[in-house]
């Protein structure tokens, strides 16, 4: 019981546990997906489908995409940054 309550004070260290962040990849990775998945759901709009059908299609493939673009565009920036903010401190 001494060693769970020690386990659970005990501060976590992502860097020796896990190893480096890698959020920003994860990210982009996550946003090009998202891109893709909404570039082929914007082509359903390509089958028989009323209008009002084709327009939801298209608004929720539009979304999926504009998300992900969204996702690759955080990530370059924050990359940016967290490369010109290694570059001060070096």
């Amino acid at each position: 019981m001494d060693r769970f309550f020690k386990n659970m004070h005990t501060p976590i260290d992502f860097e020796k546990e896990v190893g480096p962040a890698n959020d920003l990849s994860q990210l982009n990775i996550m946003g090009a997906f998202a891109i893709i998945i909404g570039v082929f759901v914007c082509g359903l709009v390509l089958l028989d489908n009323p209008m009002a059908g084709r327009l939801g299609i298209l608004f929720v493939g539009g979304f999926v995409a504009t998300v992900g673009l969204l996702f690759v565009w955080a990530g370059r920036r924050s990359g940016a940054k967290a490369r010109a903010d290694a570059k001060q401190t070096a």
